[in-house]
């Protein structure tokens, strides 16, 4: 005897109108969940630092600029004035980011805590022990330090009022080269995605061209946000954990879309249990594309093509979860 959906589904007691209703609230869930900005501010709280050149972040916010025209090379300084945060940064903060179009290659200086950290590429973490020198800031009694980041011949020295904090053998570098111009980001990486809160003033870089030391406009830095859609997704300036937890929640989070649209669809349609997971896979991975669409635009939002591949396997178990569970399809007794 062929049993149809809608009988199977009364057997298991699961309402439509129950479908619906659940359906609809896990909806509304990942939308607030996807759209929402992580600190609920869509401002970029950027602020002239106190009559000097330079900036302060105050909130989450970002200045940049595009047009620096820098060589790619080992032998460098770098020079600025750093207003301390008045609490310490709790995950990896962007103070100064210099990005020649490869974040494996970008020159970041950041803070983690009280330490403020100098290196190249996305080892934010230091899991994979990449070069970097740090000092850790609390050792500071005053609010505005002076920074300098020199690298050459004998490796890279970090520099905190004129005297050496921490040097190591291996020299970072600048990125860039070519005909290619960098970008240089301030408060943030470049994607929005790794705020953090200070002020920088007087920055001055000295390429290794032998013109000396060159002071950097900051006047011109006020920009809107670049965005950046369906990035790979596993260089996002996150820690271990962090990432771990965003990775459970990408996948965990779209099961229950995944079991309820499956069910759904067994219930009111007379199709197979195979074209009904498809079906719901398909629906879920048009959900998440759009939502990742939509966080190329959102402050602190990051669009991932990494989160949108978790969604769509969270979706596909649960749409076969659901089918197996429910077995509405047509089965002969």
């Amino acid at each position: 005897m062929v049993q149809n959906p809608v009988s199977r589904m009364k057997q298991v007691h699961i309402p439509v109108a129950l479908l619906v209703i659940l359906l609809a609230a896990v909806v509304i869930g990942i939308l607030v969940a996807g759209l929402l900005p992580k600190t609920l501010e869509a401002t970029n709280n950027v602020e002239w630092f106190g009559g000097e050149p330079g900036v302060e972040f105050t909130g989450d916010g970002i200045a940049y600029r595009t047009d620096l025209e820098l060589q790619e090379s080992e032998r460098f300084s770098l020079a600025f004035d750093l207003l301390v945060a008045p609490v310490p940064a709790e995950g990896f903060g962007f103070v100064l980011l210099l990005h020649g179009g490869r974040d494996s290659e970008q020159l970041v200086i950041g803070q983690w805590r009280s330490w403020l950290i100098a290196m190249n590429g996305t080892d934010y973490d230091y899991r994979r022990r990449m070069p970097r020198v740090r000092v850790d800031l609390a050792n500071y009694d005053t609010r505005i330090v002076e920074i300098e980041l020199r690298s050459g011949a004998p490796g890279t020295s970090l520099m905190v009022n004129g005297e050496v904090a921490d040097r190591i053998e291996t020299p970072l570098h600048l990125p860039g080269g070519g005909q290619s111009t960098t970008t240089l980001v301030l408060g943030n990486s470049l994607y929005a995605s790794n705020p953090w809160w200070g002020g920088i003033g007087r920055l001055t870089i000295d390429s290794g061209l032998g013109t000396g030391p060159a002071a950097v406009d900051l006047d011109t830095m006020l920009r809107p946000l670049r965005h950046e859609i369906l990035r790979p997704g596993f260089d996002r300036g996150s820690s271990t954990i962090d990432f771990a937890y965003d990775v459970v929640i990408n996948f965990l989070g779209f099961i229950p879309f995944g079991v309820l649209l499956s069910a759904l669809l067994l219930a009111v349609t007379d199709r197979s249990r195979g074209a009904v997971t498809v079906m719901t896979i398909i629906c879920g991975a048009a959900l998440s594309l759009g939502l990742e669409l939509a966080q190329a635009w959102i402050p602190t939002r990051y669009s991932s093509l990494l989160d949108l591949s978790l969604n769509t396997l969270g979706t596909a178990l649960g749409a076969v979860a659901a089918s197996w569970f429910l077995r509405g399809g047509r089965t002969v007794d």
